[in-house]
């Protein structure tokens, strides 16, 4: 009788182990979600037939999809310059960093950052072709993208399923947006140039938290990084927060990317600390600094 109830207080206390460690995971993805946290906008890049940045604005409960071709060229960070669209994927699998890649390709096309990327499970090049978009997005949300045709950067449990609910629920406040008219082309190949794209695209993608408090921000780069500080400094303003101006500096020692400001501007410090992946510093200074690494 005694080894019964031994046993059985042995199950109920490893079932409690369990249930606890459930509640503990189920909390730690409810703290990490974006979805659930971002009290602003969310930015969907996918890489499909027909890429598009799919950018959920939360106050006004609005989607607006961007789509670019395929068969026009970005400059692609990180030391790449232009590259095909179409063609990104394969670069990314190629420098084993697809996911890198594409958010800072898609990131360069609406001089916003990326929130979450989705690409195709086999990589591969993509050709433009002349079909309705708006049919070809109901089509790919309904039976491909949430398929096993796709790979995505999407780690928590709560914006898998939530991110899937945005897509495949909401078809009522959708806005699409075609950039075929902003290419330039020059000796037979069509470049998207970022002052060009701006002249449509700037003021899309604000998060109002940020546009409210009238921020001004620094980017201090080194002599070497000039490209990426302008590419920063794009997105900052793309997202509501104005630079004032660059400073070169080259005797930087940091690994990492820093954004410094002061402890009353802790939250934005942690909303751009997710946005850009950096640390966070605080200075006396209510200026943002952006520091690249």
């Amino acid at each position: 009788m005694g080894f019964k109830n031994k046993s059985g207080f042995n199950k109920l206390l490893v079932l409690v182990v369990l249930v606890l460690i459930l509640c503990l995971y189920l909390y730690q993805q409810w703290r990490s979600s974006v979805v659930l946290r971002e009290p602003d906008r969310i930015n969907i890049a996918v890489f499909a037939q027909t890429p598009f940045v799919y950018s959920l604005d939360r106050h006004k409960n609005l989607a607006i999809i961007t789509y670019f071709r395929p068969d026009y060229l970005v400059r692609v960070p990180l030391g790449y310059d232009w590259y095909r669209i179409g063609s990104l994927d394969l670069l990314g699998k190629i420098e084993a960093s697809r996911e890198t890649i594409l958010k800072q390709a898609f990131g360069e096309l609406v001089g916003a950052p990326i929130d979450f990327v989705y690409y195709p499970k086999a990589a591969r090049v993509t050709e433009f072709k002349d079909v309705s978009f708006n049919e070809y997005y109901y089509d790919l949300v309904k039976s491909k993208l949430f398929h096993s045709q796709y790979k995505h950067s999407v780690r928590n449990l709560f914006d898998r399923l939530l991110i899937r609910s945005l897509f495949k629920v909401r078809h009522d406040h959708l806005v699409f947006l075609n950039t075929s008219d902003l290419g330039l082309t020059k000796n037979k190949r069509t470049y998207y140039y970022s002052d060009k794209l701006d002249t449509k695209l700037k003021g899309l993608f604000y998060h109002d938290s940020l546009l409210n408090e009238s921020l001004n921000s620094v980017v201090v780069t080194s002599s070497k990084n000039y490209d990426q500080a302008n590419l920063i400094l794009r997105q900052l303003e793309g997202i509501g927060v104005k630079v004032i101006e660059i400073q070169v500096r080259d005797q930087l020692k940091n690994k990492q990317c820093l954004i410094a400001g002061t402890e009353a501007q802790r939250p934005i410090l942690l909303k751009l600390k997710r946005l850009f992946d950096c640390q966070i510093q605080i200075q006396k200074s209510a200026i943002i600094k952006y520091t690249l690494k």
